[in-house]
């Protein structure tokens, strides 16, 4: 009976050990499908949607961090980013733009593979910004607020011309011109992430999680823009913010 009941147990243990090996197996086939999807870009509509859902998850989560708007303007949009990095299929950007005065000012989320996600929000708004070559889609507060072809032109909500910038340019800023006759100077950003003095990644040292110090040139962060408020329309004022953004999210930390 004894001889009997030890078998029956050894083979229960064998049954569960290759139950687990196959459910290890399943689990890995799908991370390397969900891989293979971003590569090839094979995301259905139902694909994106689920990622958005998340990441407003996660930005709203980390809104509770920022700092009331309240006080603030555009110009206090800069290109000092502090952020979690993850390269992968799709690579993940997760952090803040921070304020001249060093505060949490927008929170953000960038998912790229194929084409590029960007969700930032501040107190006061939302912006979700879709790239995929040539053209940049714009939602504002969650109300589609037109796009920009090849960073040059910009269309409003119902396709009108609306706008030109031309970032392709060589020197360190570029000029928006809307049709109204207002030009506004964007300053370009750069990958900086040689030169951050830390950023929010961690590292274990002597048995500690401690805040990664990157040990390189001083690097000085600067605004993006510098313009009055009564110098724009409510709906350029709108296209500005969400432009800042892109120039801080997106050309300030690549993966490469």
């Amino acid at each position: 009976m004894i001889i009997k009941l030890f078998f029956s147990l050894i083979l229960a243990i064998i049954i569960i050990f290759f139950l687990a090996i196959v459910l290890i197996m399943l689990g890995t086939a799908k991370i390397f499908f969900s891989a293979f999807k971003g590569i090839n870009g094979r995301k259905t509509p139902a694909d994106f949607e689920n990622e958005r859902i998340k990441m407003e998850g996660k930005v709203h989560q980390m809104k509770m961090s920022l700092v009331p708007w309240n006080g603030h303007t555009i110009n206090d949009i800069t290109n000092d980013l502090d952020y979690n990095s993850l390269k992968w299929f799709p690579s993940k950007l997760t952090g803040y733009i921070i304020s001249p005065n060093n505060e949490n000012l927008i929170a953000f989320q960038r998912i790229e593979a194929n084409d590029c996600r960007i969700l930032a929000e501040s107190t006061e708004f939302k912006i979700f910004m879709e790239y995929n070559y040539p053209e940049l889609t714009v939602d504002f507060n969650g109300i589609y607020l037109g796009k920009i072809v090849n960073f040059m032109q910009i269309l409003d909500h119902d396709g009108y011309l609306i706008g030109h910038l031309d970032r392709n340019n060589p020197s360190d800023s570029y000029t928006v011109t809307f049709n109204s006759g207002r030009e506004i100077k964007i300053r370009k950003s750069r990958d900086n992430k040689g030169y951050k003095r830390k950023n929010s990644m961690i590292t274990r040292r002597r048995g500690k999680l401690e805040p990664l110090t990157v040990k390189t040139e001083q690097y000085t962060p600067y605004s993006l823009i510098n313009v009055r408020y009564h110098d724009l329309d409510f709906e350029e004022l709108k296209w500005i913010a969400a432009i800042a953004v892109f120039e801080s999210v997106n050309y300030s930390y690549t993966f490469d």
